[in-house]
C-alpha cells in the first residue's frame, strides 16, 4: 500500500496530466473523480503540516477552495462514519427487539418496559424525537398576562409598604 505521500503525488500526477478538468463537464464520472482527487491530495497536503496557501498554489485554486475541498471530503467521512455506526447499532436494537419480543406479546411486563426502553433510545438515536410545541390560546395567554400584572401589583405594594416602613423607622434615628 502506497504511502499518503505518494498517493498524494500520484494524484498530483493525475492532475497534471488531465488538464485540471479545464474544459471537461464536471457532472461526468471521470470529473467527479478528479474532484474527488483533488479533495485527497488537498488534505493530503494539509495532513503533511502545509500551510493552506502552499496547497493553494500548488493545485492553481484560491485559498478558499482548498479549505472548501478539505472540509467537503472531511464531511463526507464523518457522515458516512455516523450512518455506517447508527445502521450498527440500528441492528443492535434490532436483535435485543428480536429476543424479547415473543414475551412483549404474551403482555410480559419486564418485556413491555425494556421494549419501550429500546424504542426510546431508537428514536433518539434516529433524531425521531422532536420538542413538544406548547401553544397557548389567546385566552390562556390573557390569562397568563393578566395574572403577571397582578403579581408585579402585588410586588409593587410590598415594595412601596418596606419603604413605608423603613421611613417609619428612620423617623427614630437621630439626625
Amino acid at each position: 500500500m502506497a504511502k499518503p505521500s505518494d498517493a498524494a503525488a500520484e494524484v498530483s500526477a493525475a492532475l497534471d496530466q488531465s488538464g485540471r478538468t479545464s474544459g471537461a463537464p464536471h457532472n461526468t464520472p471521470a470529473a467527479k473523480e478528479i474532484s474527488r482527487a483533488r479533495r485527497v491530495e488537498a488534505l493530503s497536503m494539509r495532513l503533511a503540516g502545509l500551510p493552506i496557501g502552499t496547497i493553494a498554489e500548488r493545485l492553481g485554486i484560491s485559498e478558499s477552495r482548498v479549505t472548501s475541498l478539505i472540509d467537503n471530503l472531511l464531511t463526507t467521512a464523518e457522515n458516512r462514519t455516523v450512518a455506517h455506526m447508527r445502521a450498527l447499532e440500528n441492528a443492535r436494537v434490532d436483535r435485543a427487539q428480536a429476543a424479547i419480543w415473543a414475551r412483549v406479546l404474551e403482555g410480559d411486563i419486564k418485556a413491555v418496559s425494556e421494549f419501550r426502553r429500546l424504542s426510546e433510545h431508537r428514536a433518539k438515536m434516529n433524531g425521531l424525537n422532536v420538542p413538544q410545541q406548547v401553544d397557548l390560546s389567546v385566552s390562556v395567554r390573557r390569562e397568563m398576562q393578566t395574572a403577571l400584572a397582578e403579581l408585579d401589583h402585588m410586588l409593587e405594594a410590598e415594595v412601596i409598604e418596606e419603604v413605608v416602613s423603613d421611613d417609619g423607622d428612620t423617623a427614630d434615628t437621630p439626625e
